[in-house]
Parts: C-alpha cells; structure tokens; sequence
C-alpha cells in the first residue's frame, strides 16, 4: 500500500499511527508531523490509527465483493 509517511520528529502519537509505523515502499513519500496541541489535547489531522485501518479494509473487502 503506498501512503505520504510521517517522519515522526516528536509526535507523541506517531507509535499508534501507520503513517509512521508502516513499511517504506520503493518510491516513499514523506511529511513532517502535522500534529498540534489544543486546549492540552495532541490533535493531528493526518492521524492514521487501527480504527481508520480497519475501516480500510472493511472498504476494501466491499469493493472487491468479498463483503464479510
């Protein structure tokens, strides 16, 4: 799968997140971390975590009719 990776820098939230934690591909496209703190919550809006994954693959499984 190719996704734009996050290079991390000192995002607390990048060792739950899989533009950070997902292998390198041949031709890898990076950003720095677009996270910010608001009101003392991280936030970041490119934030890729195991809910948005399994949505992925939910929308995947559907398209491809292999709906479980």
């Amino acid at each position: 799968m190719e996704i734009t990776k996050c290079t991390g820098g000192k995002c607390p939230l990048k060792p739950g997140c899989m533009r950070y934690t997902a292998k390198d591909t041949d031709l890898q496209s990076y950003m720095n971390p677009p996270f910010e703190i608001i009101d003392g919550e991280i936030l970041c809006r490119m934030f890729w975590g195991q809910e948005n994954e399994n949505l992925l693959q939910t929308l995947r499984s559907i398209t491809l009719g292999k709906e479980k």
